[in-house]
């Protein structure tokens, strides 16, 4: 993992050692090798985070995660530091374009599994949790990062600076 924000709260090695014990717990949650999980088995954008369940044991088998809710989680599982509410639903609505914008030649994988994403085919936008949203979450002071979480108002905070 590159880091590429940074809060002063993480100076505690304490924080940044639970946050590697975090990391370390999700890789060991990963399955073996010959069962390896596709793209799609580990990649959901709506909801930001979910968990998959075991249907016999009712046990988290491991968890599913976007660029942006992977960071946050490890910094509030670990740092306990909460950027953004990642179990919200009320993130701005994104649109095809500003996915294109973001994601490249990878948005053309949403014609043929936005399903399996969590993007429902029969809308044209949806409430998403974008990577820029967290590089806001950084940019403001410490003491409004460790009160509370960022609240993204709009899509043009899906770009940083």
């Amino acid at each position: 993992m590159h880091v590429v924000g940074w809060t002063g709260a993480l100076d505690d090695k304490r924080k940044r050692a639970k946050m590697y014990r975090w990391l370390y717990d999700m890789k060991t949650r990963m399955p073996e090798p010959s069962h390896q999980l596709s793209f799609l088995d580990q990649y959901v954008l709506i909801p930001p985070v979910k968990a998959e369940v075991d249907p016999k044991t009712k046990r988290v088998v491991y968890w599913r995660f976007n660029c942006a809710s992977f960071v946050a989680k490890c910094y509030e599982k670990g740092g306990n530091i909460k950027l953004v509410d990642c179990e919200s639903d009320k993130f701005p609505d994104v649109d095809r374009h500003l996915l294109n914008q973001i994601y490249g030649s990878l948005s053309k994988l949403l014609d043929r599994y936005g399903d399996q994403l969590g993007l429902t085919t029969n809308k044209s936008s949806w409430p998403l949790l974008l990577p820029g949203y967290i590089f806001h979450a950084l940019a403001r002071n410490e003491t409004e990062i460790l009160a509370t979480h960022h609240h993204p108002a709009s899509t043009k905070e899906a770009r940083f600076p």
